[in-house]
């Protein structure tokens, strides 16, 4: 066994031009949100900052928990605080509150440059990509359900309840004819085109074994590093471009953290020798991005049975260092795989659903399966709330690269419908 336990990044993890991108990203994730709430105020709407007072204030308080209840190691392992991404939350809290209150002309471009912050974090070494999609949903989703377009009203007033019970109850008022209400529900004839979802997880890595080159090198195991599930991040965009044919695509990362140990005998990887005895840091990464159509073959009061294709991307890549000896080891691979997928649900009530999807196949040289189940709460015809378990199984045998990678998630997402 080469690794247990976590360490400190390698020189060749980080990179000194990035600081460039670190100050840009530092600067921007402030200057969204005040761009939010100094647009407000300008405009003398503090009914609208209010509502982003709210919206920003949950979003602080919910990434700041999180980075304080889940311990993950940066890319640089400065800290043990990288997920899920602060200076994204903030930024898309900010941005996205710009779209929704006062539209597409201001909002787009703040839109485009949450999304620039979350790319400083990544190549600034600061934050993993399912970090930056963590963050981006917290803010997004916040967003979604306190912020209202101008408009349209929040009310927040007291309420009584038998047995001497108080709280506070929360609605939305339409404000004038024709404004978007997301509370309220669609009228009987239109649909939704739209959904987005924002699922995280706890990610437990059953295997990751990797050898470079097959057969020549040494099968190093990798699945025993972190010492337990890693939170991780996953989203999802639909699209129903017509009656009963979707559109859907995905994007699932996954990074190892980093993570040292002595190899009790030599190693060799990537077309180097690592000696043993010898301190090193490793780490894995399987990226996934897939783009898939499906249709509503069956759709009824209690069934939905929806057959499809998915086009998946993947990267996976594996990196090995030993710092004292100046020696770095790196392996990467993009493979494209064909899927047949497939999504069944059964309705319980109009709220409850369990819904199960699956995708696989069977090449010379590759092997995936992936699938999920989980229980759907729909509490509002526009929200869905999904717990559930998602299984992955992956296998690569190609001229430079062998690698088998397995892993077992337990998720909650949040959807979007528009």
């Amino acid at each position: 066994m080469l690794l247990a336990g976590s360490g400190v990044a390698p020189a060749q993890f980080s990179d000194d031009d990035t600081s460039t991108l670190r100050r840009i990203g530092d600067v921007l994730h402030i200057a969204l949100p005040a761009a939010a709430g100094g647009s407000a105020a300008i405009k003398r709407d503090w009914e609208g900052l209010l509502q982003f007072g709210t919206s920003f204030g949950a979003t602080v308080g919910t990434f700041s928990a999180l980075k304080q209840a889940i311990p993950k190691d940066r890319p640089d392992v400065t800290d043990e605080r990288s997920f899920p991404s602060g200076h994204t939350a903030m930024s898309f809290s900010g941005a996205s509150f710009i779209l929704t209150r006062y539209g597409k002309k201001w909002g787009i471009p703040a839109m485009a440059t949450a999304g620039f912050v979350g790319y400083t974090r990544i190549k600034g070494q600061k934050h993993y990509e399912d970090d930056v999609i963590a963050g981006a949903g917290i803010g997004l989703l916040y967003n979604l359900l306190l912020v209202r377009p101008m408009g349209e009203s929040v009310f927040l007033k007291p309420q009584t309840f038998a047995g001497g019970g108080a709280g506070i109850m929360m609605g939305f008022d339409p404000g004038v004819p024709g404004a978007r209400n997301s509370s309220a529900p669609p009228p009987p004839d239109t649909a939704f085109k739209y959904r987005i979802e924002f699922e995280f997880a706890a990610v437990d890595v059953q295997k990751a074994l990797v050898q470079s080159p097959r057969e020549l090198g040494t099968l190093v195991p990798l699945e025993r590093g972190e010492g337990g599930a890693t939170p991780s991040a996953r989203f999802r965009f639909d699209w129903e471009f017509r009656p009963r044919h979707e559109f859907n695509f995905y994007w699932d990362p996954f990074e190892g953290r980093d993570f040292e140990g002595v190899p009790e005998v030599d190693i060799d990887f990537a077309g180097v020798t690592f000696p043993a005895g010898e301190e090193g840091i490793a780490r894995y990464r399987f990226n996934d991005v897939g783009f898939r159509y499906r249709y509503g073959l069956i759709e009824n009061r209690w069934v939905t049975f929806r057959p499809g294709a998915t086009l998946s991307l993947q990267e996976t890549k594996a990196t090995l260092v030993q710092e004292q000896l100046e020696l770095f080891g790196e392996v990467a691979k993009h493979t494209v795989m064909p899927l047949i997928h497939a999504q069944f649900q059964f309705h319980f009530t109009k709220e409850f659903h369990f819904v199960a999807e699956g995708d696989g196949m069977q090449l010379p040289q590759s092997r995936y399966f992936g699938g999920s189940l989980a229980l759907r709460w729909k509490p509002k015809p526009r929200w869905d709330l999904n717990f559930g378990y998602r299984g992955v199984s992956r296998w690569l045998d190609i001229d430079d690269l062998y690698n088998r990678y397995s892993a077992d998630s337990i998720l909650l997402g949040a959807g979007y419908s528009f």
